[in-house]
């Protein structure tokens, strides 16, 4: 049986964790534990903690306090800290355990992991390896083997740890997709309304080009909007839309652009967009940064393009609108049909886990 503990399940935007789920729960016995939200009647657990669990509940409230940068981190940690000892007496026997994004779910994974003397799986994407993770050397060094995304993060792992580091990227189901339509000429943005998704650079980028520009995500939409008309960017912005509908712009658009950022503040960053994968398996040119994993999904000028500033980006979309290079879209298609398809990695995953 495996069993997930993640921070918040299901997450609209974290597909690749429930597409994993979902493949695994027709193998085996799946049980995902979410700490959010949280369920009160399972404090009443916490008054059979055995002598162990009690020391370990006094030594990681010790390190939390010593360790923490913020009364935030204190509060998220400790009730992750809560969450592992009332899940390691909810179950009497953990044989797997599997954590994506191992931050705050992942102190509640390694709890778990220390008291029940469990095989522990943690999967890195960005979230919790380059931002700010104070357990991150007890998490992998307490792990059965570790899984990552990419072999940008691997580098970084290795840092970390002496254990073994499996890349296994993340991936789509290109069946679910829709038929390609006849590509119009239009540029889509398809991500949160965020800094760490270089919108300002978006705007420069289209700033006095006569190409229409249509924006699907969340966030600070008017915000966005005065800074589109600053940038006299024919911007349309539609909010947050259905996995379809979302599907149905990207296959229309014959570019899709997202020029990733590291967050200076606190080093958040992409790990391999699941939308440039979407974009690619349609056919639709994508136009992206050499940040984190994402050249090893987009290799330059052979699956789509990677651009190194503003002028180089606007140069590279005139080509586009001008030529629409039928190569590279097909390239594209062949990288994530081969590379990044479910199938295939779900199968790998499973004979490390079941």
């Amino acid at each position: 049986m495996i069993y997930y503990i993640e921070a918040k399940y299901p997450y609209y935007s974290q597909t690749f964790i429930k597409g994993e789920v979902e493949y695994f729960s027709r193998q085996t016995k799946v049980k995902v534990f979410s700490l959010y939200p949280f369920k009160f009647r399972y404090l009443l657990l916490l008054s059979k903690l055995n002598s162990n669990g009690l020391y370990i509940l006094i030594k990681y409230l010790f390190l939390i306090l010593f360790r923490s940068k913020s009364i935030k981190e204190i509060i998220y940690y400790s009730y992750a800290l809560l969450y592992g000892l009332i899940i390691s007496q909810k179950v009497r026997n953990f044989s797997t355990i599997r954590c994506h994004l191992p931050k705050y779910a992942g102190l509640s994974s390694l709890i778990v992991t220390q008291l029940k003397k469990c095989k522990f799986i943690p999967v890195f994407h960005s979230y919790g390896l380059f931002t700010h993770n104070p357990f991150i050397k007890e998490i992998c060094n307490n792990s059965y083997y570790i899984e990552t995304i990419s072999q940008y993060n691997k580098q970084c792992l290795k840092n970390i740890t002496d254990k073994k580091i499996q890349v296994i990227h993340c991936g789509i189901d290109p069946d679910q997709l829709p038929k390609i339509p006849k590509k119009e000429d239009m540029a889509i943005f398809v991500g949160r309304l965020h800094e760490t998704k270089g919108l300002d650079e978006v705007f420069k980028i289209f700033s006095n080009m006569d190409i229409p520009l249509i924006l699907i995500g969340g966030g600070k939409i008017e915000k966005y909007k005065k800074m589109a008309k600053r940038s006299n960017v024919k911007a349309n912005f539609l909010g947050v839309l259905t996995r379809s509908k979302t599907w149905e712009y990207i296959s229309k658009a014959k570019v899709l652009i997202l020029p990733s950022k590291i967050n200076r503040k606190n080093g958040d960053r992409d790990g391999i967009p699941i939308v440039l994968m979407e974009a690619m398996a349609l056919r639709t040119i994508v136009l992206t940064k050499k940040v984190s994993g994402i050249p090893e999904l987009v290799i330059a000028r052979n699956t789509g393009y990677l651009f190194k500033d503003i002028q180089d980006a606007k140069s590279i979309l005139k080509g586009i609108f001008q030529i629409y290079p039928q190569n590279i879209a097909e390239k594209g298609f062949e990288m994530v049909k081969n590379e990044f398809n479910n199938e295939t990695l779900f199968e790998i995953k499973g004979k490390n886990s079941l």
